[in-house]
């Protein structure tokens, strides 16, 4: 007879190879053997869901594990439950997972704020992002990269250019450093505002630094001088 232990392995399996299905059904057959199922065997199960796309199956596993199995949830099952909402851009059920965990023992990490932070961009909630963002420092957790990209993006997505270029300020105090991503969210976002100067200028830094320039950042710097009414003689 199988054990718990090698339960959770094969679920784990499951979520390393993206087979939700697999990963659902070995958990369920656990429940119905009365097998213990604990933290491993639900974080496991929810982030093999989140990597398949099926964030409906990753919040119900979440609610069993809480609620019926009487299991305590940690970091990474937050984390696992947030990115699932974060893929389909349920941001208001991220950001309840992230006002749970931040009242709960455990403690938020920069996955768990990043996956909140990207739910609420997806979403095209540019307030809410930016809360998410700034809770990072009130929880001493040290954004990168991808919190901040997220940020801008959802900025730019909110047609809120000076917003983005201010958060674009913090990479030059830190050692994160801007990237393609970076330059094209800000670009398109004073872009879409008409600030056709300052998205050339974005444009030009981007060209001057060591960051490779792609065709979405000269696509998005030729829409916003169209929009300027500027024709480049």
């Amino acid at each position: 007879q199988a054990s718990a232990i090698t339960c959770n392995a094969a679920i784990s399996a499951c979520e390393k190879g993206c087979d939700w299905e697999s990963a659902l059904q070995l958990g369920s057959g656990m429940m119905q053997s009365k097998m213990q199922c604990d933290v491993i065997t639900f974080g496991a199960a929810i982030s093999a869901c989140e990597k398949g796309g099926d964030w409906g199956h990753a919040l119900q596993l979440f609610r069993t594990m809480t609620q019926r199995s009487r299991v305590k949830a940690n970091t990474i099952t937050f984390s696992a439950a947030m990115s699932a909402c974060e893929k389909v851009g349920e941001w208001e059920k991220a950001r309840l997972f992230l006002g749970v965990l931040a009242q709960s023992s455990e403690q938020a990490d920069r996955i768990s704020i990043n996956a909140a932070i990207s739910a609420c961009e997806k979403g095209g909630r540019w307030p809410q992002a930016l809360h998410c963002f700034h809770f990072m420092a009130r929880g001493r957790v040290k954004f990168d990269a991808v919190s901040l990209n997220a940020a801008i993006s959802a900025c730019e997505k909110g047609h809120k250019w000076e917003k983005a270029l201010q958060h674009s300020t913090m990479m030059t105090r830190s050692i994160v450093k801007a990237g393609t991503i970076t330059f094209h969210a800000l670009i398109s976002a004073c872009g879409n505002s008409g600030e056709w100067k300052k998205a050339s200028f974005l444009l030009h830094v981007m060209v001057r630094s060591d960051v490779m320039s792609d065709t979405l950042a000269f696509n998005a710097a030729i829409a916003a001088c169209a929009k300027g009414e500027f024709v480049a003689r």
